[in-house]
């Protein structure tokens, strides 16, 4: 079987998890193709993250996880080859010929795999695995007109052809917000990232193939990845699990998924699981303000991409005092998508954006956009703060005082 399922022990909930890259064995027919001494222990593997997910019936989650190594091929990638990332770091192919580190994992040498043999392993091995997502997804959305599909994975602390530091404890990948609902990524990181664990937010994983192909908020299908490193559930080698720490995330991850569940059952304006029902641009009517929805996910990304490259002056200064949890260990990210929005900044914590507004806010159209953006992003319990740039670039002590006063305020220190 290319797949194994362990289906749900209890009422149902509508999440599916997804576990692609756990598997360790290899087809017969291609077995002898491989360096033995590699594949006795395939190094890319997920090692043990079905074992470590392994309450997950029990919540009433069904789980399905891949039997056969990603060397055979990455159920995980794109099935045309489509680069995730354009970053410089290592990307393995469909079928990879590498380790991550680049070490070849075939008897010959080779450095691709014809394309004959790639259609054959997309049509025995990948194609079931992922028409059975589609199947759990369709008839979980059928029952409960919604659906989150979770996707499991693991890393070593440190590779350095993809990152030259050490990974954080905890990565969770959305796409830049637009694989799932805002609400839903909230709750996950309101639990995630209120521990002990490091975590980050679509850095330096954004979310790999599966969870950008199946996230669809506007259909009611969101898709979150979580990426952690390996010390977290196995022994300092990084080979051996470790019951004690894998039952000290677990706990984790089982607040998470009841915190998801209790989103997922009883949604509230705070966690709203819609895409959001404004556009992402105003258009321009005869003389009316219409809302027009002509932006995709591709093309938020897009646009997040170059905000980050082309900040403003006034921009970057502000940022340089608030990355990093520079401002009273208070986190911050930059060019936060949002409800269909993307903020300058945004603390998750407070719920509260940070926008650094140039000539153009002086305009009578643009503030009375501005004001609608704002009340909009209210019904959301999202407060926006606003400063020109003249105030950020020439009294940056006052601005900086004014924020982590409203933060506290809404976090109640």
């Amino acid at each position: 079987m290319v797949y194994s399922l362990e289906e749900a022990t209890t009422n149902e909930v509508p999440i599916i998890i997804s576990v692609p890259h756990c598997g360790t064995a290899f087809p017969d027919e291609l077995k002898n193709q491989y360096k033995p001494a590699l594949i006795n222990a395939p190094e890319d593997t997920d090692w043990f993250v079905n074992t470590l997910y392994d309450f997950a019936p029990s919540f009433g989650i069904t789980m399905i996880a891949a039997n056969y190594s990603r060397w055979v091929i990455d159920l995980n990638r794109d099935p045309f080859s489509k680069p995730l990332y354009a970053d410089g770091r290592i990307i393995t192919g469909l079928c990879p010929t590498t380790t991550f580190l680049g070490e070849t994992i075939y008897k010959d040498e080779r450095n691709e795999v014809i394309a004959p043999e790639v259609k054959r392993r997309l049509d025995l091995y990948f194609n079931p695995y992922h028409q059975q997502i589609d199947t759990l997804l369709q008839k979980t959305k059928q029952k409960f007109g919604k659906v989150l599909l979770w996707d499991c994975h693991s890393i070593r602390q440190l590779v350095p052809t993809i990152h030259k530091d050490k990974f954080p404890d905890l990565i969770l990948g959305d796409a830049d917000g637009t694989t799932a609902s805002p609400g839903l990524i909230e709750a996950a990181l309101s639990i995630l990232d209120h521990g002990e664990y490091s975590v980050n937010h679509n850095s330096p994983f954004k979310g790999g193939y599966i969870t950008r192909h199946y996230g669809k908020p506007s259909e009611n299908q969101h898709a979150l990845q979580l990426e952690m490193t390996k010390v977290n559930y196995m022994d300092d080698t990084e080979k051996k699990y470790d019951a004690i720490r894998a039952t000290k995330i677990q706990d984790v991850l089982k607040s998470t998924f009841e915190k998801l569940i209790e989103v997922l059952e009883n949604p509230s304006p705070r966690h709203a699981l819609h895409d959001t029902p404004l556009p992402r641009e105003r258009g321009r009517g005869e003389g009316v303000e219409v809302w027009t929805r002509n932006k995709t996910p591709d093309t938020i990304l897009t646009d997040v991409r170059s905000m980050r490259k082309s900040g403003t002056e006034a921009e970057n200064i502000l940022w340089e005092h608030l990355r990093n949890k520079k401002l009273d260990n208070l986190k911050f990210r930059r060019q936060q998508p949002m409800e269909g929005f993307i903020l300058d900044f945004y603390c998750q914590e407070a719920k509260m954006g940070v926008e650094v507004d140039g000539e153009i806010h002086l305009d009578e159209e643009q503030k009375k956009y501005d004001q609608q953006r704002t009340e909009y992003l209210s019904e959301f319990g999202i407060k926006i703060i606003r400063f020109n740039n003249d105030s950020v670039m020439n009294d940056i002590s006052e601005v900086l005082s004014v924020i982590k006063k409203e933060v506290h305020e809404r976090i109640g220190k």
